[in-house]
């Protein structure tokens, strides 16, 4: 699977979560501590998120963000 796809399954992934929770944007940067405009450029794909601001987005739905290497 190439970086694009795999990017895209994690952005889904975290979309899928905030919406399950009934979250906004909004309320996902506010928890997170985040700007609203990164979670924007996150969800869009038009910003390559760093590890922790994949990692400050998962925690502040209650769960966590597991990097593996094979």
């Amino acid at each position: 699977m190439n970086k694009k796809k795999k990017y895209y399954k994690v952005v889904v992934a975290l979309r899928k979560k905030w919406e399950a929770l009934g979250l906004t944007q909004t309320k996902l940067a506010q928890i997170s501590k985040l700007p609203r405009t990164t979670i924007t450029k996150v969800e869009s794909g038009s910003r390559n998120a760093a590890l922790q601001t994949l990692m400050s987005m998962a925690e502040a739905m209650g769960g966590s963000f597991e990097l593996r290497i094979k």
